[in-house]
This record gives structure tokens, C-alpha cells and sequence, in this order.
């Protein structure tokens, strides 16, 4: 593996605690680590690695310039700054969606970043929530409030709440896309909707909700979670919008020991063919982030695939452009769909590890919604 990617990961794990040592050596190029840190939305852990670094050890300081160590703190400033906002508006949205008696659990993000020494350095992307079903009455009731909804997509609409994105799931994966997606749906169907056993379990893991200003916010139980963490980081591995970042989630949320039905979780994980892609994401949680293997429970070790899908992740080749041109630039939109799927093709390995279903279908329901969205 190159070794500025060593490095970030070293780095990374050191400043989320989650090893006491660093290979420091004087051959690193700081900027380039921090520039890729930025790349895979992990800077802000990357400082902290960077800074307990200074702090335990003397002869550091002087690393890097003065004008860039706090070139680098205004970013993690502005990330904190970011993080404070969202936080606001997820108080908003709790508060207003409980006068009109709608429950709304936390996807990701903000409910993810609080398994995090410092929730704040987690890079944050939009809010995802789901809302239990009622997606079309907080869409319609949102709209009567002024708020401008977003549904070019089947399975979320977006909005904007003080400049921040928020997207309304209607379902936790692309069910459209993949069909094996919808199955999983169904598996978890009952964690989703049995309110009493959610509410039951919330008595006993404080861990499953969360209170913001007064307010009360879901998020997934940890089983859930643990299945949707793999399977959306899946997803995103095959489709090119992998970063670090989802690695490290994996890392943190599992080395927290949360209270998880494993054998449901292995249960689904087999059926569904997604061992492979399991087995490779825990060996490198435990190889290269120092977790401990009884974190992952089944997995067994396969260092040979976890090299090659890390050297995937940071690979710039696999990434695959999300926003398409449009249909009214026949040439432009079919270029872009024929190098799309031969991208995919040409990484069939990928979509093995994850999907149990066929690629040829999957690459033909995605052209037929790409042409009617357009």
C-alpha cells in the first residue's frame, strides 16, 4: 500500500485513541496527508492525530509552517461550525415534526458522530432521516410552511433548512435500483416499525435516541445500524462514492461494542452473499485501525481482498460522476451511460462481494431511471 495512504491511516486511528503508537519518520510529506485527509472527509481526525502527535512528543513542533498548522485549524474550526448548525436544525426539525405527532430517526451523520471522541471532527455531509412512512405528509405539510421540496428521486425528496440538506428517506436503500435492496427492506421491516420493542429497547440503551435542546431524535438500534453501515458503505464502494470516512464509521461504531444481535446480523449478511464484503471491511478495521477482531464477530480475516479493497477506495480510477448530463444532450447523456457501465463492468469483482443479484439488470433498471428522471 503507498505510503502517504499508511500514513493518514495511522494517523486517523491515533487521533480517534484507537492506538497508542505512530511510525513517526521525517520522510513525510504533512501537506500531501492533509490534502488527502480532506479528499476522504476525515481532516478534522486527522488534526486531532496531528495534534496529540506535538503534544506527546517534543521534537514535533516544528512539522510543519506556522501559517499552514493554522490554516488547517480554521478548517477544523469551520467544521465545528458546521456541525453546531446542523445540530440547530435538527432541533428544528424535532421540534416542529413532534406538533404534528411524526417521529423522525437520524440516518448517518449526527447520530453517527456521537460514537466519536469528538463529534464535531467527523465530517458531515447532508441529514438524512426517516420518518416511519410518513415522508408524503411531512413533504406536504412542509410545503405549506413555505419550505421548497425536492422529489427527482424516488427514494428520498430534499429541502433546505437554513442552507443546510436534508434528505427525507423513503426507504433506507435504493429500491428501485437494486432489487436484492428491496429484500433487505422487508427483512428489516420489523426493526424499523415495531415501535414497542424500539421503545422498550430505548428504556435500556439510552444510546438509541437522542435529545437535542429538549427535543427527542431516533436512531437506529444498534442490529440496524450494524446492517446498514455494511450495506450502505457496500453500495457506495461499488458505485465510486467511497472515502475513508465510511471505513473509519465502521471502525468507530463497532469498536464501541453496541448491543448487537449478531446473529441476525450474520444471518442477513449470508443470505444476502455480502460475507465476502464484510470479511474485508473487518480486516481492515483490525489490520490497519488496530481494532480488536472480537469487535466483528464471524468475520474471518482475508487481508489479500482488504488490500484490494483499500486500494480501491483511495484509487481515483473508480470513481464514477453522480450528476449525468442531460437527456437533451443525446450524445453527451449516452457517453456517459456507456462509460458508466463499462466502469461497473470492468469492477464486476466489486458488485460480486455486495449484491446477490445480477449486474445486467441492475445496469438496465438505471438506465431506464436516469431517462425518466430526465
Amino acid at each position: 500500500m503507498n505510503k502517504q495512504y499508511y500514513v493518514l491511516i495511522s494517523l486517523v486511528a491515533y487521533g480517534l485513541n484507537l492506538t497508542d503508537k505512530f511510525d513517526f519518520t521525517n520522510d513525510i510529506k504533512w501537506t500531501d496527508v492533509f490534502t488527502l485527509s480532506k479528499k476522504h472527509g476525515v481532516l478534522g481526525l486527522a488534526f486531532d492525530g496531528f495534534e496529540r502527535l506535538i503534544k506527546e512528543n517534543t521534537g514535533c513542533n516544528n512539522l510543519i509552517p506556522k501559517e499552514y498548522k493554522l490554516h488547517l485549524l480554521g478548517y477544523v474550526l469551520n467544521l465545528e461550525k458546521l456541525y453546531e448548525r446542523q445540530k440547530n436544525v435538527l432541533y428544528k426539525l424535532a421540534h416542529f415534526y413532534s406538533k404534528h405527532n411524526i417521529k423522525t430517526l437520524v440516518l448517518k451523520g449526527y447520530g453517527m458522530s456521537l460514537y466519536y471522541p469528538i463529534p464535531s471532527h467527523r465530517t458531515c455531509g447532508d441529514i438524512d432521516i426517516y420518518l416511519y412512512g410518513d415522508i408524503d405528509k411531512s413533504d406536504e405539510i412542509l410545503e405549506k410552511a413555505g419550505v421548497k421540496i425536492y422529489r427527482d428521486n424516488f427514494h428520498h425528496s430534499t429541502f433546505k433548512i437554513d442552507g443546510i440538506m436534508i434528505e427525507n428517506h423513503r426507504s433506507l436503500f435504493d429500491v428501485e435500483i437494486n432489487k436484492s435492496n428491496l429484500r433487505f427492506e422487508k427483512k428489516l421491516n420489523v426493526k424499523i416499525h415495531d415501535f414497542e420493542k424500539i421503545f422498550q429497547e430505548l428504556l435500556q440503551q439510552s444510546q438509541d435516541y437522542i435529545e437535542i435542546g429538549g427535543q427527542t431524535l431516533f436512531r437506529p438500534c444498534a442490529t440496524l445500524n450494524a446492517i446498514h453501515l455494511i450495506r450502505h458503505t457496500g453500495g457506495d464502494f461499488v458505485f465510486g462514492k467511497i472515502m475513508l470516512r465510511q471505513i473509519v464509521d465502521i471502525c468507530v461504531f463497532f469498536s464501541s461494542r453496541p448491543k448487537i444481535d449478531w446473529q441476525y446480523v450474520l444471518h442477513v449478511l449470508k443470505n444476502e452473499g455480502m460475507m465476502p464484503f464484510y470479511n474485508a471491511i473487518a480486516t481492515i478495521c483490525v489490520e490497519y485501525f488496530n481494532i480488536s477482531p472480537d469487535c466483528f464477530v464471524g468475520y474471518t480475516s482475508n487481508v489479500g481482498i482488504a488490500n484490494k479493497v483499500l486500494n480501491e477506495i483511495f484509487s481515483e480510477t473508480h470513481i464514477i460522476v453522480e450528476n449525468p448530463p442531460s437527456i437533451k444532450e443525446p450524445k453527451a447523456f449516452v457517453s456517459y451511460c456507456y462509460n458508466k457501465s463499462i466502469l461497473l463492468l470492468r469492477n464486476k469483482w466489486k458488485y460480486k462481494i455486495v449484491y446477490k443479484e445480477s449486474m445486467t439488470g441492475m445496469l438496465l433498471r438505471l438506465g431506464v431511471k436516469r431517462i425518466l428522471n430526465k
